[in-house]
Formats: structure tokens, sequence, C-alpha cells
């Protein structure tokens, strides 16, 4: 199976296809913006699938969302919305994020709403419920909240700079990247420029809606934030 999301924005051309002949040809068997698919490393014939347009390319009455396969990706079914009624128009899904942890097959999904982390959550019912994390966000100096992406255009280019992986050892631990340290500098986990954003998340944590999180620890920059005790590196090293 694959995801399609450009080209002409053609619902013929759009969605997810998929192939039982080694990629000589495809069947598109659902249509919408393809944004991300992933498959469970413990079942061959789950699947999982984020796709927006759905109601605009195909007779689907939801506006986008998580899609599960258990048949290959023969056939697909919406899962429950991490957050019901996060999406309000049909644009405003612009990325998203699945990975899959080997350990008990727990899902992990990041969906991006306008350049912009919406929701990073979890499942261990494919789908049929989830787990909404913390946001990952610091407060800064200047009186602002910053998340993984600062702001929608320059810095949130979360339509493009986005990245999730599930620990295989522990379906628990979450890493996620965004696009950009902010200003100004030093800003709070000890940045001095526009060096990478990364975090890892612990969902044995109970979250607590604060920022910064109880359940997010910084992966870069300086470890002796007292908010955020077990974070950052011994030099303040970032990529």
């Amino acid at each position: 199976v694959a995801h399609s999301t450009s080209d002409n924005m053609s619902c013929t051309n759009l969605g997810v296809w998929r192939s039982i002949n080694q990629g000589v040809t495809w069947t598109l068997v659902l249509r919408g913006s393809g944004l991300e698919i992933e498959g469970d490393p413990n079942d061959l014939n789950r699947f999982y699938s984020v796709v927006a347009f759905t109601m605009t390319c195909s007779s689907l009455t939801t506006l986008g969302g998580i899609f599960t396969s258990a048949d290959g990706g023969a056939t697909w079914t919406a899962t429950a919305e991490p957050r019901p009624g996060q999406f309000t128009a049909e644009d405003e899904l612009n990325n998203a994020k699945l990975t899959v942890s080997a350990d008990t097959s727990r899902v992990w999904a990041a969906l991006l709403l306008n350049g912009q982390v919406n929701s990073i959550s979890y499942s261990d019912d494919r789908g049929t419920s989830w787990t909404v994390m913390d946001e990952v966000a610091t407060l800064e100096s200047n009186g602002e909240q910053e998340g993984l992406n600062p702001r929608e255009k320059p810095g949130g280019q979360g339509s493009v700079h986005f990245s999730l992986l599930a620990s295989d050892a522990d379906r628990d631990i979450i890493y996620v990247g965004g696009d950009r340290q902010d200003f100004p500098f030093p800003n709070f986990i000890g940045a001095q420029d526009f060096s990478g954003r990364l975090f890892r998340g612990d969902a044995t944590i109970v979250g607590t809606g604060a920022v910064p999180s109880p359940q997010w620890f910084h992966l870069t920059h300086s470890n002796s934030v007292a908010e955020i005790i077990g974070g950052g590196t011994a030099s303040s090293s970032a990529p």
C-alpha cells in the first residue's frame, strides 16, 4: 500500500493505493489526500493511514482523519477522532505522522492543522479510542508559549518539518521533532540559535496540562532546566 497527496489535486489520483502484484498495477482503495501510512510490525495485514479531503473525494461524511485496515489495505474504516470535533474544514489537516511500536502494537498519531501540532495521541485498541498527550510546549521569557512549530509562518512549518517515532522496546516512549527553536535567545531550554526542536514523551507520566508538561523532555541543549529534570544533553548540543 502507498499514499498519494499531490499532483493536480484530482480526486481520481489522490488517496491510498494498493498493489497485489509487487507494484505492477495499483488500485485506489481510499480516496482523499493521503498524508501518511504505517503498518503494524506485529500484523502484516494491519495498516493505518491519515487521509484528508475524504468528504470531497469520496462518499464519506468525515472531513478526514485516521483510518485503519485489517485486510492488507483492501478496505478501510475510520477510527475515532483523537479529539472529537478537532476538524472544522477539510483543508486544515495538512500533515500527519503515524508510528506503531513493536511493543504490543500501540499506534501513535500526530495530526497537524495549519502547520502546527493539534494532537499527539496513542491507541491500544486499533483506534477505537485514543489517549491525547499534553501539548509539547515551553514558556519563553517574552511571555509566549511555544510548541514544536513556533508559528504558522515563519517557523510553524509543520506541514514539512515534523517527525514522530515510537520506541520498539517500550510502547510508552515516543520521540517527536518540530522545525526549529524560537527566540528570544537563549530560550527556555538554553538554545542560542534556530537549531532543532526535539522531545521525548513518556506516556506513563500523568498529564497535567502544565507548560512545560511533565510528559515531555527536551533532547537538546541545557540539562539544567529546573522544570524539566532529565532533559537536555551534557554539552548542550543540538542538531
